[in-house]
């Protein structure tokens, strides 16, 4: 079974900004609202066309749809310290740190 594309929000926030579709491209995000995603959607705000996680707040938010041989193109504003990822394959349920997917870590690690 294929897994849906996953959003990971560890802490602080991350930006995907709304790509306009481009040939072979589907956008996962309208850049108006969650629409088409699952998770503590109430924990994460759309501000400015991006997904913006509400300060204190975090979960994982992914999509509902499944998608099966794709490219990912996104884009990100991560704060000093911060640590967040792009997952792939996250089943819906479970750890995701350990619930059968691959994680693209986002992640300052040169903060002091």
């Amino acid at each position: 079974m294929v897994k849906p594309i996953l959003f990971t929000f560890l802490a602080s926030f991350l930006t995907c900004m709304a790509a306009t579709d481009e040939k072979g491209f589907t956008s996962i995000f309208n850049g108006k609202d969650f629409t088409g995603w699952a998770g503590p959607l109430d924990n994460y705000q759309v501000l400015d066309g991006a997904i913006q996680c509400k300060k204190g707040k975090g979960g994982t938010i992914f999509t509902k749809e499944s998608y099966a041989d794709f490219v990912v193109r996104f884009e990100f504003k991560l704060p000093p310290g911060g640590n967040n990822g792009l997952a792939l394959r996250y089943p819906g349920k479970g750890n995701t740190a350990y619930a059968g997917m691959c994680e693209l870590q986002v992640l300052d690690d040169h903060y002091e």
